[in-house]
């Protein structure tokens, strides 16, 4: 079981006897483990995150910047502390460029030394936790709000992308990616640049119609006009970019019509190329096992890398639910619950597209029904995958 970092403290050092009075001595305040020698300390560091890490310098087996160093390859929010009973300038900045060390302790320390040490470690980590943790929340909440709204204005455009975002995350974890919010945003917002086109050219678009040369034209310029719109917010730059090059073939063909191909490309990017035409292919009707036949035989539009993990980790689930048949739940306005996924297009009673299949059911989505209910008239029942009590039944 992984274990939560909090308040736990890694020591590391070749000598077991200086561990054991350091934890015997700490133990009292702090979470402390040990670990005999920089191998010892990377396989607890596999195991679980830690907020601090303190390593002494001088260790047989590697030393102590380049075990901080492989510390911060594997869990870059822990902070890392050095212990060292003589340094030169030039290990001095080695460590500090290297290894991100936060702090120096010089050899012999002191518990009281150590101990101020730890506490001025563990405030650093809550304090780069917490501006994380608000970082992705608070983007995460506002693109989710973004989304919403713009799935309300053009629900045909941007219920194309309803589903990408747990694939990728299944995709990114299966290649391990361990923080794959970046591309998930990129997918729920791929489309945002069709908002600057004209509703007629929309409203073709979605319907499948045949395009004139110019209005393709416009439509190819969908991922520029939502990267430009992306780079306004800040920390969204590498976004903006999966945004960008999300029609870009492996080869280097396709748009943006730039030098990049191959692994120049965003990982992000070459990761929505593949998710979004596979989920394209399906939607005509293709099963999971035909639809990556078909785009393996597109030689140089996508890494063969990322095309390999869509088989090895979803395909298998993919053939199993075709192989099971999907239950479908008719309910009715007030039995609409969130949570809910609806496997039929909701329409108004003259047939206009509102809401696409495949999308998970909000409250903003029910208030949104119920407006159309109210004022236009709807279709109902709807079709849902499950049937979920409302708390006023």
């Amino acid at each position: 079981m992984t274990m939560q970092p909090r308040n736990k403290i890694l020591l590391v050092d070749d000598d077991a006897n200086i561990l054991q009075a350091f934890k015997r001595q700490l133990r009292g305040e702090f979470d402390v483990e040990t670990a005999i020698g920089g191998k010892a300390g990377l396989e607890q560091i596999e195991r679980g995150e830690f907020a601090v890490v303190v390593s002494d310098m001088q260790m047989p087996e590697i030393n102590g910047i380049d075990f901080l160093k492989a510390v911060q390859g594997r869990s870059p929010n822990t902070v890392r502390l050095m212990l060292t009973g003589n340094v030169d300038q030039g290990t001095a900045a080695r460590a500090v460029n290297e290894g991100k060390i936060f702090r120096f302790l010089n050899k012999p320390c002191s518990t009281e030394d150590l101990a101020k040490a730890l506490k001025d470690a563990l405030e650093h980590y809550r304090l780069i936790t917490l501006e994380k943790d608000l970082l992705q929340n608070t983007l995460s909440g506002s693109v989710k709000l973004l989304t919403d709204i713009l799935s309300m204005v053009d629900p045909g455009s941007f219920g194309k992308v309803a589903g990408l975002r747990e694939i990728i995350r299944k995709l990114a974890l299966g290649l391990g990616i361990k923080n794959s919010w970046e591309i998930e945003l990129g997918a729920m917002l791929s489309n945002i640049g069709a908002v600057v086109l004209p509703a007629h050219v929309l409203a073709k678009l979605n319907s499948e119609e045949k395009l004139t040369r110019d209005e393709k034209l416009l439509v190819d310029q969908i991922p520029e006009t939502g990267r430009k719109l992306l780079s306004n917010i800040p920390r969204l730059e590498k976004v903006a970019q999966i945004v960008l090059c999300q029609n870009k073939h492996f080869n280097g063909s396709g748009f943006p019509v730039d030098e990049r191909k191959g692994h120049d490309i965003p990982l992000g990017a070459r990761i929505l190329k593949v998710v979004s035409d596979f989920k394209e292919l399906e939607t005509r009707g293709l099963l999971a096992v035909d639809a990556l036949t078909q785009m393996k035989q597109r030689e140089g539009w996508y890494d063969d890398e990322v095309l390999g993990a869509l088989h090895r980790f979803l395909i298998p689930e993919k053939k199993k639910a075709e192989t099971t048949e999907t239950k479908i739940y008719e309910v009715k306005l007030g039995q609409l619950c969130s949570g809910q996924i609806l496997l039929a297009d909701v329409r108004s009673s003259d047939g206009v597209l509102l809401i696409c299949s495949g999308t998970t059911v909000s409250e903003t989505l029910i208030e949104k029904i119920k407006n159309y209910a109210q004022f236009v008239g709807i279709k109902d029942p709807f079709q849902v995958n499950c049937y979920i009590p409302c708390s006023d039944e």
